[in-house]
């Protein structure tokens, strides 16, 4: 249901009256021969393009165009009478939006501009004098021609019946809206490929708008997550890596992680305090990546938080030059060769929705490139004859083909290790402990994760290979 007949265009400086039709545009008696000027009906809000006053010449304000000085081409409302306005030149906010200015759509069909402005007409053949376009919109749902989804129909209609260039084939075009304000409504994170074959840089944490960073974008930024049901947190994997397909919601821990990461950065990059520089070992023979948190903004802009986790996935054969990690760093075990998630990461809906949750990618032998908080106990160099059990945290150690297992350790449901896959299951987990020497030595207990191995403490057994 349409809410209103008169459209509205938000952060515009809208000028000064300089004359009626057949008056040279002049305020207060003086004649402009600088700056814009516009032609249109105040009421209805339907106006010409702005366009600029050259060659130091007054300007005549009607709507036949007659040369470069005389005249819009166009009658932003017919039976109507019309005025002009000039000023000097657009505002700050202005000009930044008219940055993001794009094509969304031919002549009758829908463009996709939500929570922006558009405009509908011709672009003169990309000639700026010869351009014949309506005055910006905004595209609020209940306006003519906006739809409940937030898109517009590109089409005179739309546009209080004006038609700015008769005669040409149009498009409608969309912006945003000029403001001082930036809010973010979308977080994604993702991993980015840094280099190859690298064994030298200087990576830092770094937080990047692409209009500058200001203190208001960087509160912006963290003000967003605290906006609750409205945020949106994604994660951008890939189908042909092992991993879920597109970007997928992850869960709650995953959120919070992100959150406390872009807010640490960011509140350095505010307080102007010195650059934290990343520590990366050497990826000589691999693909550096690393971790990147974006967000967002409604105004089309995009802010990006690039974090010091990296990974190296060492180049073993072609296909591993075409991997990636798939799954968010708090959840990735990298510590033992990039393999699996340590726990499912997507949310609760995508899982019942049926999102296939693969954890894994194939599993290159890899030396890690940020260390552990807590590191876990690496296997031994030596290779079994046979394949290795395949779970992230699973360490399988030969001694005369004998394995530590879980297989015939039972499960309070009956079950035992042979559950255990590269999905999780019953499996082994290493444990580094204290002995009573004030020593250490390793323990090996079988659980669904390495917490739950150390809370049951229930100890492996050797399985034999066949």
């Amino acid at each position: 249901m349409q809410l209103s007949t008169t459209s509205r265009t938000t952060g515009e400086l809208k000028g000064f009256f300089c004359g009626s039709e057949g008056d040279k545009c002049n305020i207060d008696g003086e004649v402009k021969t600088n700056g814009q000027i516009r032609y249109g009906h105040d009421g209805s809000n339907q106006y010409s393009n702005w366009r600029d006053i050259t060659d130091d010449k007054p300007f005549t304000c009607q709507g036949n165009w007659n040369n470069d000085h005389a005249g819009f081409g166009m009658d932003p409302k017919q039976n109507s009478r019309k005025n002009c306005y000039w000023r000097e030149n657009p505002s700050e906010q202005e000009t930044r939006a008219d940055e993001s200015i794009k094509k969304c759509a031919n002549d009758g069909t829908n463009c996709a501009c939500v929570g922006g402005q558009a405009r509908y007409g011709h672009d003169g053949n990309n000639n700026r004098a010869g351009a014949r376009w309506t005055n910006w919109i905004d595209v609020q749902v209940g306006a003519p021609g906006v739809y409940d989804n937030g898109s517009i129909n590109c089409a005179k209609s739309s546009f209080g019946n004006f038609d700015p260039a008769k005669g040409t084939t149009k498009v409608c075009e969309c912006r945003d809206i000029p403001s001082d304000s930036v809010t973010f409504d979308n977080y994604l994170g993702r991993w980015e490929k840094s280099c190859e074959n690298c064994n030298s840089f200087d990576y830092k944490e770094t937080f990047t708008f692409t209009e500058g960073t200001e203190d208001s974008v960087s509160e912006a930024f963290m003000e967003g997550w605290s906006l609750g049901l409205e945020l949106t947190v994604g994660f951008e994997s890939s189908e042909a890596t092992g991993g879920a397909s597109g970007s997928v919601t992850v869960s709650n821990t995953i959120q919070e992680s992100y959150e406390r990461e872009t807010t640490r950065i960011i509140t350095n990059s505010r307080e102007q305090s010195i650059e934290t520089s990343c520590s990366v070992t050497a990826c000589e023979n691999g693909t550096l990546f690393r971790w990147l948190i974006e967000g967002y903004a409604i105004q089309g802009s995009n802010a990006q938080v690039a974090t010091c986790n990296f990974v190296c996935i060492p180049h073993e054969d072609q296909q591993s030059k075409q991997l990636k990690p798939v799954c968010p760093p708090s959840k990735c075990n990298f510590y033992e060769n990039c393999q699996c998630a340590l726990e499912p990461w997507l949310s609760e809906e995508e899982r019942e929705a049926g999102e296939d949750e693969k954890l894994c990618t194939t599993a290159p032998t890899s030396t890690p490139t940020k260390a552990p908080t807590s590191a876990p106990t690496k296997a031994p160099t030596s290779a079994p004859t046979k394949v290795q059990i395949e779970n992230p945290d699973v360490v399988v150690i030969p001694a005369d083909k004998l394995v530590l297992s879980c297989i015939n350790v039972k499960r309070s449901d009956g079950s035992d290790g042979a559950s255990c896959d590269r999905y999780g299951g019953w499996c082994p987990f290493l444990s580094t402990e204290s002995n009573s020497n004030n020593g250490e030595e390793e323990k090996c207990y079988c659980g669904l994760s390495h917490e739950d191995a150390k809370q049951n403490t229930i100890p492996c057994n050797y399985h034999l290979l066949n």
